[in-house]
C-alpha cells in the first residue's frame, strides 16, 4: 500500500472520528448514536448544521492560506493578510451600529442576515480592490504590502465605529469577532457549500499551473504560463474562499495560516494537488475537534472557537517546527 493511500486513509478515519465526536459532545449535553436521526431536533438542526459548518470552514481557510503562501512564497501569508478580514469586520461594525440605531438588533433573524450580508459585502469589496491592483502590479511583495496597508486602514475605520458604538452594539460586535460555527441554517449551508465546492473544484483544476508558482515568477513564465492572469485567478479564489468563510463563521483565527504549515511539516510534499488535499482534510478535522473542545473544556459553557484554535494549534506548530529541525 502506497504512502499516499495510507495518509489519505488515516485522514479520512480521523475525519470520521472528529465528525462523530462533534455530533455527540459539541453541545450542552452529550447525545448517543440512538439520537442520530433527522427527527431529533437537536441533532438535525443544531449538531448536524454546526458540524457541516465546521467542515466547510475548515476546508475554505487552509486552502486559501496555502494559495497565498505559495503565491507570495511566505509562510506568514494567511487568508486574512490581504485585508479581507479587516474589511469584513469594518462592514459588520457598521451593520451592527446601524441595527442598534434603528432598533432592529432584537430581531435575531434580521441581525444575522445583516451581519452575513455585511461581512460578505466587505470581503468582496476588499477583494475587488486587491484584484484591480493585481492587474496593474507585477511585484508580489508590493501587492502583499498593499494588502497589509488596506487591513490597517479598515482596522482604523473599525476602531472609529467602535469608539462611537453603545455598549450593546459593541458587545455584539465583539461576540461576532470571536467566530461562531453555530449560526448557519440549512439555507445558509446550501449557499456556503455551493460556493466552497465550486471554488475548490476550480482550484484543483488549476493545480498544474499552481505547481509552477512554487518556484517563482521566472520559472512559471519560462513554462509559458501567463503569470499575471493565473495570479489573478488564484487571488480571486483565495479571496472568495476567505470571504464566504468569514461571512458565515466570522473571522476564524489560526486555521488558514497554520494548517498549511502543519501539512507541509507532516507530509513534506511539493505536489500542490496533494498539499491542497491535505490542507482541506486537516482543516476540517481540526475545526471539528476545536469546536468539540470549546464545548467540553468548561462543562455548561461555550468557549469561543477562536481561543481553542489558537491556544491548541499554535504550540503544536511550534513543536513540529522544532521536531523538523529545518531552522
Amino acid at each position: 500500500m502506497s504512502k499516499l493511500v495510507v495518509n489519505i486513509s488515516i485522514l479520512l478515519m480521523l475525519l470520521m472520528v472528529a465528525i462523530i465526536s462533534n455530533l455527540m459532545f459539541a453541545g450542552t449535553e452529550a447525545i448517543t448514536f440512538s439520537d442520530f436521526k433527522l427527527s431529533n431536533y437537536i441533532f438535525s438542526n443544531i449538531r448536524l448544521t454546526k458540524a457541516i459548518t465546521a467542515i466547510l470552514c475548515g476546508m475554505c481557510l487552509p486552502v486559501a492560506g496555502q494559495i497565498l503562501q505559495v503565491l507570495f512564497r511566505n509562510p506568514l501569508a494567511g487568508p486574512y493578510v490581504l485585508g479581507i478580514s479587516s474589511s469584513a469586520s469594518f462592514f459588520v461594525a457598521i451593520a451592527i451600529m446601524l441595527a442598534g440605531s434603528f432598533g432592529v438588533s432584537n430581531n435575531l433573524l434580521l441581525t444575522k442576515f445583516a451581519n452575513i450580508s455585511a461581512a460578505l459585502t466587505g470581503s468582496i469589496f476588499c477583494t475587488v480592490i486587491i484584484l484591480l491592483i493585481a492587474l496593474r502590479v507585477k511585484n508580489n511583495v508590493f501587492l502583499l504590502i498593499i494588502g497589509l496597508m488596506l487591513g490597517q486602514i479598515f482596522g482604523a475605520l473599525q476602531s472609529f465605529i467602535e469608539y462611537f458604538s453603545n455598549d450593546k452594539s459593541l458587545k455584539e460586535f465583539i461576540m461576532w469577532g470571536f467566530g461562531s460555527l453555530g449560526n448557519c441554517s440549512y439555507t445558509d449551508l446550501l449557499i456556503f457549500s455551493i460556493f466552497t465546492i465550486v471554488l475548490l473544484a476550480f482550484m484543483f483544476l488549476l493545480a498544474k499551473p499552481f505547481q509552477s508558482f512554487l518556484l517563482g515568477q521566472s520559472y512559471a513564465t519560462s513554462l509559458g504560463i501567463n503569470f499575471k492572469l493565473y495570479r489573478f485567478y488564484f487571488i480571486l479564489i483565495s479571496s472568495l474562499l476567505t470571504a464566504i468563510a468569514t461571512a458565515f463563521c466570522g473571522p476564524i483565527a489560526f486555521i488558514g495560516l497554520s494548517v498549511p504549515i502543519m501539512s507541509r511539516l507532516l507530509y513534506n510534499t511539493s505536489n500542490q494537488k496533494l498539499q491542497l488535499l491535505y490542507c482541506l482534510l486537516l482543516g476540517a478535522i481540526i475545526m471539528l475537534f476545536c469546536d468539540t473542545l470549546a464545548h467540553v473544556i468548561l462543562p455548561g459553557s461555550l468557549l469561543p472557537v477562536n481561543i481553542i484554535t489558537t491556544v491548541i494549534g499554535s504550540p503544536f506548530i511550534i513543536y513540529l517546527l522544532f521536531k523538523s529541525k529545518n531552522w
